[in-house]
């Protein structure tokens, strides 16, 4: 048999240049949404993530400080102690073994790193405050919205007209209730998917107002309930309400600082 040379698997030598050019004449024709630049949401973010990690290192300095108190304290002391009354207390301990004056002595540092965190905690919540307040934001008007809610509904949710509706907003933020097969009623369950961090916000938001009767969504949950749905069902319909409401009133502020027709 003749000899003939081998190929290599690509059969042509141009396949590479000529994807390269369909991929070059692809690229303009699409439909890209051109990437807003960082604003107060952003700001907002950057604020809101620090505060929750600021606020997990109180708790962790809480339990540390509770577990050498417990030890020093013949009973203890309660889960929800003052950290001033338990900082007097450790100033007039008087230790009897050399452990306990280790132990007293970080009991006091930790109580040092809790006045700091809590410093912190309080001076980046002002901040917020005051850059919510500069955003012109009526979320806040919103029952069940407080200050480190509407914060972080904002910069979890940042440009809310990428939404192209309340439908996608309530599908970016989980709140959208799934149907389910059921035998002779019509079942919704909840949504696992969304922003999870979104989510939370907005059902602090869903489940104050169900517990607070002078607002509209306590008047909403009570219709459901009485409609046969379980509390379960009637607060995930609930929180598509208020997704709603929040993402709406966003629009509207957004449109607002642009001056923008409304037409939603």
């Amino acid at each position: 048999m003749a000899d003939r040379p081998r190929r290599s698997g690509r059969r042509y030598p141009v396949d590479r240049d000529s994807a390269s050019a369909g991929t070059l004449q692809w690229w303009p024709a699409r439909d890209f949404r051109p990437v807003a630049p960082e604003g107060h949401t952003d700001v907002l973010r950057i604020l809101d993530e620090h505060r929750v990690d600021l606020v997990k290192q109180n708790g962790r300095l809480v339990n540390q400080l509770h577990a050498l108190l417990r030890e020093l304290f013949p009973g203890g002391m309660e889960r929800d102690f003052d950290t001033e009354d338990a900082a007097g207390q450790l100033k007039a301990f008087s230790p009897e073994t050399t452990a306990d004056a280790m132990r007293k002595n970080v009991a006091l540092d930790i109580v040092g790193d809790l006045r700091r965190a809590r410093f912190q905690i309080e001076d980046i919540t002002a901040r917020i405050k005051t850059d919510l307040a500069a955003s012109g934001t009526k979320l806040l008007k919103i029952p069940g919205v407080s200050i480190v809610t509407a914060a972080r509904i904002l910069a979890r949710t940042g440009d809310p007209t990428r939404f192209v509706n309340e439908a996608a907003f309530a599908n970016y933020s989980g709140t959208a209730p799934i149907e389910v097969a059921s035998a002779d009623k019509q079942r919704h369950r909840l949504s696992r998917s969304g922003d999870r961090t979104l989510n939370s916000a907005i059902h602090i938001v869903a489940v104050t107002q169900a517990r607070t009767p002078s607002s509209d969504g306590y008047a909403y949950h009570q219709r459901k309930m009485a409609e046969g749905k379980t509390s379960r069902e009637a607060m995930r319909c609930l929180k598509r309400q208020v997704a709603k409401r929040l993402w709406r009133t966003m629009l509207h502020d957004f449109r607002e600082r642009l001056d923008v027709p409304l037409t939603a």
